[in-house]
């Protein structure tokens, strides 16, 4: 990958550089199988998603001198969802998550014969209007009064500003409708991500506790949650991270308390869905969600509000 990259970078071609790369089966080589195992890989993919990166590697005949391959290339990957992504990957990526289709939904095959001309034209007009609209952000001003748009700067920062601010700056330069679907896109995928937790197991773990707490009728809570019933909604909630936790079958009751320990909470004899069991009060695992979580994304909608809970954080 590294030697394609530097190929595209080194070539007097015009439009050969950058050059995309499109790896398939993620799932293959991002298991539950494979940690650590892809490191190189992922320091390429990790470093490559901005102009100006490198990755420097030993000569493998002269171990003192080095080499330095530029890096940087779009790269769209594709894979189940079953694929193990690194956290520092995916927080540089836009994740599409699709589904197979039905027999009705099928697509029309796609037929080189047929198609390549049209592909063809396709191409020849992107690129001419991206040669067009380059002169509008030649200058460093023109390019800064963009990224510095309030639309973006309002709802993004860090990493996530610098990710989005490369469409948004494409959704600008195309004008019409294009920068409000931006935005949109933006705050939609910071309400999907709400609950998401980019991080260890035990966070991920807090995060489906919480999303099977907000998901149950009010009126059928107790006290507490057993470590049984936690498995069910980790499973169920999470299932990426936990059908097949360490390499295993899946999370069990014992990896529930080992977990959870992480953030000071022991499981206690309490009053649980299906009687008294070793488990965890709502109280208690409230104070965790305060403390390592993201605030929940509320519902608006009124007419779907459920009546609050006594004593909930998340009371409305």
């Amino acid at each position: 990958m590294l030697r394609i990259i530097s190929s595209a970078a080194a070539s007097d071609e015009p439009g050969s550089y950058p050059v995309s790369l499109f790896p398939d089966e993620l799932d293959r080589t991002y298991s539950a199988h494979s940690a650590g195992s892809q490191d190189d890989l992922t320091i390429i993919l990790n470093a490559g998603y901005k102009r100006g990166a490198a990755v420097v590697r030993a000569h493998k005949d002269k171990q003192t001198e080095v080499i330095r391959y530029d890096c940087f290339a779009p790269v769209a990957f594709a894979g189940l969802a079953t694929a193990r992504l690194p956290d520092a990957l995916v927080t540089r990526t836009f994740v599409v998550h699709t589904k197979r289709a039905t027999r009705d939904e099928r697509p029309a095959s796609f037929l080189p014969v047929a198609h390549d001309r049209d592909l063809l034209a396709v191409r020849e007009s992107l690129s001419r209007w991206a040669a067009e609209v380059a002169e509008r952000i030649s200058e460093p001003a023109d390019m800064l009064a963009i990224l510095l748009d309030e639309r973006i700067t309002a709802i993004t920062d860090g990493r996530d500003h610098e990710i989005w601010s490369c469409l948004f700056t494409v959704a600008t330069l195309a004008g019409g409708v294009w920068p409000v679907r931006c935005i949109e896109a933006v705050t939609l995928m910071q309400e999907e991500s709400a609950d998401h937790v980019s991080g260890s197991p035990s966070a991920r773990l807090l995060a489906a506790i919480r999303r099977h707490y907000m998901s149950r009728p009010a009126s059928r809570w107790n006290i507490g949650i057993s470590k049984d019933d936690i498995v069910s909604a980790a499973l169920e909630m999470d299932a990426l991270t936990f059908e097949r936790f360490n390499g295993r079958d899946e999370v069990r009751p014992d990896d529930i308390g080992a977990l959870l320990r992480e953030h000071g909470l022991k499981s206690i004899r309490i009053r649980a869905a299906h009687g008294r069991a070793y488990g965890y009060r709502w109280a208690d695992l409230e104070d965790a969600w305060s403390r390592v979580l993201p605030p929940p994304v509320e519902d608006t909608d009124d007419e779907d509000e459920e009546p609050p809970r006594p004593g909930s954080v998340f009371a409305r």
